[in-house]
């Protein structure tokens, strides 16, 4: 995150440290910036968590059935319960239940995740088209389903920038949209992308992996090379 972090033991216990002033430790804790690791409880000490992820200051994990849960910073609707409220302890995000989430990422002031139907969901902040949903979808307060280019694909890898969003579809093929300074999209040039964009100067490399810089990206293909765009100073 940009002030704090956590870890995800191969027990599925979830601990954190760093910046406490949005909630996004988790716990009530009387140090604001504790600088030791400790669990994270509240709602979820008693489940096996699988994975975490920090946005800028906001917290999500996966449960091992697949439930998500958010904390921290909602001032843009970044935890997906519909509000814009601040909250302190982990709480499931309904709108999801149901599903069976396997991954979630955090923005700076958005969230996303992928189900094991290889669905994507974003939400929080919208602008220059990061969420996906189009140039009129500014802010979601709850998830919402991505389709367009991605609607009979089966989403395998997320990533969230400062300002765009890149993922993997289940044929290793790299698709990208939101802000798009500095070529950060890799689609040759700085133009904003409202809805996901297949990146045709790779499209017939099969990737792996994926991350989001601020406003660069990294992608990483089977055959274990490495390609990077965007800003290069």
């Amino acid at each position: 995150g940009a002030k704090h972090s956590m870890y995800c033991t191969s027990q599925g216990h979830v601990f954190s440290w760093g910046s406490n002033d949005c909630g996004q430790l988790g716990s009530t804790r009387l140090d604001l910036h504790p600088s030791m690791p400790e669990q994270v409880k509240n709602h979820i000490g008693g489940l096996r968590i699988i994975s975490v992820a920090c946005g800028a200051n906001h917290s999500l994990c996966v449960t091992a059935r697949g439930d998500l849960y958010s904390w921290g910073l909602g001032a843009s609707g970044q935890l997906g319960h519909g509000l814009t409220d601040n909250m302190d302890t982990p709480n499931v995000i309904h709108f999801l239940q149901g599903k069976k989430v396997i991954m979630a990422a955090g923005g700076e002031d958005n969230s996303g995740c992928i189900t094991d139907t290889g669905d994507l969901y974003t939400w929080g902040a919208g602008e220059m088209g990061k969420l996906g949903n189009g140039p009129s979808m500014t802010t979601s307060l709850l998830p919402r389903l991505i389709r367009g280019e991605l609607q009979d694909k089966n989403v395998a890898q997320l990533s969230l920038g400062l300002g765009h969003t890149a993922v993997i579809v289940n044929q290793g093929t790299l698709y990208t949209w939101g802000a798009g300074w500095f070529g950060r999209l890799g689609h040759g040039d700085t133009n904003n992308v409202y809805v996901p964009k297949k990146v045709e100067s790779l499209l017939y490399k099969r990737f792996k992996h994926v991350s989001c810089g601020s406003y660069h990206t990294l992608a990483v293909t089977y055959d274990n090379e490495c390609y990077t765009w965007g800003r290069g100073d």
